[in-house]
């Protein structure tokens, strides 16, 4: 139903090392998937050699890479913030491969997801986007989410509760970290995050940037037992900009999924949000 084939891609004198995977029935539709870090192309539990291979089975053709320094392909380590020239390069490797494609679709997970839209929104030829769990991490996000989904929680958990009595819980140093945590909450949104973080390049002004640029399809899919997605929704509902944003994306959450869908039925999930908000283009 598909074929696979081991691919070598020149990018800035290193070589990449990438599967594309062929479909035998192709519908036109080609996905690039990019890898979250520090990880290689097979992905948390081979979770991206079987979605690669479902897309496939159902006309969709995926490149699956290993970016400078990660897996099989040469050079330093990049993180997800210099891997731009990277995903230019398997981008070419794809339409090279494959010249007959019609749309491509970028795939990333975590902060590919933020690769995706620091950089792939910027390519005319991509035409959609897949963004599991953004990565959105700050000091603030991380609090805000902390103080949320672990702090709110536990204060309605009958096992809290009975080990507090019980002398299980260091009372004095849980109210130092819930006081911490409350302060870095409490700090400025993405919307007004000051002209200092501006002038570092911060990756989530640059994520937003390429979110308004973005004129193609998005799909977006959160877990719903995840940190990462949770700072991601939190950011979204402070900021005026990326609720615009994403009140134009198709929208789905897998519930109780952890951040890399790692049980079989949220793999089979996932492929299934894929596959049927591809099919609606």
């Amino acid at each position: 139903m598909w074929r696979e084939k081991a691919v070598l891609i020149a990018c800035e004198g290193e070589s990449l090392t990438g599967i594309l995977h062929s479909a035998e029935t192709p519908n036109g539709r080609g996905m690039l998937l990019i890898v979250g870090g520090p990880q290689y192309r097979a992905g948390s539990h081979r979770q991206f050699v079987e979605f690669a291979r479902d897309m496939a089975a159902t006309g969709t053709s995926v490149l699956r890479f290993d970016y400078r320094g990660m897996g099989d392909s040469s050079g330093p380590y990049l993180d997800f913030e210099q891997i731009s020239k990277d995903v230019g390069a398997a981008l070419d490797e794809l339409v090279d491969q494959l010249p007959e494609l019609t749309d491509i679709c970028v795939f990333g997970l975590c902060d590919a997801a933020s690769s995706a839209l620091m950089f792939s929104a910027y390519d005319p030829r991509v035409t959609e986007l897949i963004l599991l769990n953004p990565w959105v991490r700050s000091e603030a996000t991380e609090a805000q989410a902390v103080m949320k989904h672990y702090y709110g929680k536990r204060l309605f958990s009958g096992a809290f509760w009975r080990k507090l009595f019980s002398g299980e819980v260091k009372i004095v140093a849980s109210m130092v970290d819930a006081f911490n945590k409350f302060r870095l909450s409490r700090a400025t949104s993405v919307d007004s995050a000051g002209s200092k973080e501006a002038a570092k390049g911060d990756f989530r002004k640059q994520m937003l940037a390429g979110a308004q640029q973005f004129e193609g399809r998005v799909l977006l899919v959160l877990s719903g037992n995840d940190f990462t997605a949770n700072e991601f929704e939190g950011v979204v509902s402070s900021s005026g900009q990326w609720t615009k944003c994403v009140n134009g994306w198709t929208q789905a959450k897998i519930a109780q999924a952890n951040h890399t869908f790692s049980r079989s039925d949220w793999k089979q999930q996932l492929g299934e949000h894929a596959r049927n908000w591809m099919n609606q283009a």
